[in-house]
């Protein structure tokens, strides 16, 4: 006994003195640099455009706000976001794909540590001595055996490690990818919420207006009547009227698709479960906006970690790939104990051990081992690529969007000049037409004019709200330190 213990230390020594010299062959991953860019393109830092005030200011930010969506000023929005966090099927989805993760990422820290194994077995058999060329009569006994062994192999050339680098590299992108589902789907609430309060707010205004103008009819019949027009008027502005009642069952239409999908994002059947309408009033342009710099973005945006995670996936992978060229090599222990009867099992006669170790080599493999390194290679500059691809998809949306929000404000300062010189015109039209010194069709181009000039208003204030959104998301929103109070719905697995 005391000599198997003498070969077990001598076993363990030999084991930790491999694990000191050996190494890990492939490429050390380095995370990526960050960008060496000094700005999106357009300007945006410090600049108001002068139009109205429509204008946007933007600021240097080092992260975007937490809970992004609260910046909009509509408190109706915060529950809406959480109820979507709380029930979505697609966040739950990626919640669990990341904790599948994980949990593999836990199993493959198994690979470090030794193969520790017991083993027990009884049989009642008959022996024929005869199958050795012996001529004695067979004999028909039980045998009993015990047996515990220990295995471990050395990760000298760190092939091991190199797996265990991927599955930590697969977690990450997993949390990533959560985190992008977690970005979309607040995005997509928000980007709803805007749609279906500006399809709301279009049917109002056009409510609004054949309103006017079927007070408008009302009072024309009664001059029609009294002989000072003729009914062609009359006609004229049941016909305006007409024309744009037939616009609302498209708004209408519109209007309920946002609320239906509203329903499908939080998580509910549409005939279940209402998302409260919220008024475009409710909504405040955020000013200033935050635009963090390009040498931050790479770090905030959940597709940029994501693609990187998989870059460093591939390079460990190419590890993994030059490992398997060089031998394994692998430590065996055993001990045990071998009777007759159960009660046999403890005795000396019957003990046994062995304490050994296996070392292979590929010699030759018809080039598979050294083509698979060779495509590990490849497949690493095509994950580079990849991830430089995915940067410049950032850069391309921020600038997007900073462009789109300054094309915004110069239409939204248009629009509300439309509508003020429009709602002007259709007064004189119609106080040239009740002191009778134009006809009907003046009034009906002005009011025609002025619901063009409404609508393309309510529009411009939707699109830009709805553009500011887009620059939150291609900033890559915020993901640290979310308050669970505000957000139910975000899972711990998600937070860094």
């Amino acid at each position: 006994m005391r000599r198997h213990l003498r070969w077990l230390a001598a076993a363990v020594a030999l084991v930790s003195l491999a694990a000191l010299v050996s190494c890990a062959v492939g490429p050390n991953y380095h995370p990526q640099p960050p960008l060496a860019v000094a700005g999106y393109g357009v300007p945006a830092t410090g600049r108001v455009p002068s139009a109205t005030n429509a204008g946007v200011e933007y600021v240097d930010v080092a992260e975007v706000p937490v809970a992004w969506w609260t910046v909009f000023g509509a408190s109706p929005l915060d529950d809406l976001v959480s109820e979507a966090l709380r029930r979505s099927p697609t966040l739950a989805a990626a919640q669990a794909q990341l904790r599948q993760s994980e949990d593999a990422r836990r199993a493959g820290y198994g690979l470090y540590m030794p193969l520790l194994a017991a083993d027990a077995s009884g049989a009642r058999q008959r022996s024929a001595p005869l199958r050795l060329g012996s001529q004695q009569a067979g004999s028909i006994f039980s045998v009993f055996t015990l047996t515990g062994s220990v295995g471990y192999t050395i990760d000298v050339f760190g092939g091991r490690r190199r797996r265990v680098e991927v599955l930590n590299a697969q977690a990450d992108e997993a949390r990533e990818n959560a985190r992008a589902t977690y970005l979309t789907l607040t995005a997509s609430v928000v980007q709803a919420a805007i749609s279906r309060a500006a399809y709301a707010a279009q049917a109002n205004s056009t409510r609004m207006l054949i309103e006017a103008i079927q007070n408008q009819v009302r009072l024309t019949d009664v001059r029609y009547r009294a002989g000072t027009i003729s009914y062609s008027d009359v006609v004229a502005l049941q016909a305006q009227a007409a024309a744009l009642e037939a616009t609302l069952p498209s708004l209408a239409l519109r209007e309920e698709q946002a609320g239906l999908l509203l329903s499908v994002l939080c998580g509910h059947a549409p005939s279940e479960w209402q998302a409260p309408l919220i008024e475009l009033s409710d909504y405040r342009m955020p000013s200033p906006m935050p635009v963090t710099l390009p040498s931050t973005l790479a770090k905030q945006r959940p597709d940029v970690r994501a693609a990187e995670a998989r870059l460093h996936q591939s390079s460990a992978n190419i590890g993994v790939a030059t490992a398997d060229l060089f031998p394994t090599v692998t430590l065996t222990n055993s001990l045990g104990s071998a009777s007759g009867g159960l009660s046999g099992l403890g005795d000396s006669v019957g003990r046994f051990w062995s304490v050994g170790g296996d070392a292979s080599m590929p010699i030759f493999a018809g080039g598979a081992l050294w083509y698979t390194r060779r495509a590990a290679q490849e497949a690493y500059q095509a994950s580079l690529q990849e991830y430089r691809a995915v940067v410049l998809a950032g850069l391309d949306q921020v600038a997007s969007s900073l462009r789109a929000l300054d094309l915004d404000s110069q239409a939204l300062a248009a629009a509300n000049r439309s509508v003020t010189a429009a709602n002007a015109s259709r007064q004189l039209a119609e106080a040239a037409y009740q002191a009778g010194v134009s006809d009907y069709l003046a009034v009906l181009v002005a009011v025609r004019g002025e619901q063009t000039a409404q609508l393309f208003y309510l529009q411009s204030v939707a699109q830009r709200l709805q553009d500011a959104v887009a620059l939150f998301v291609a900033l890559g929103g915020d993901w640290k330190a979310a308050p669970r109070d505000r957000v139910e719905g975000i899972s711990s697995a998600i937070t860094p």
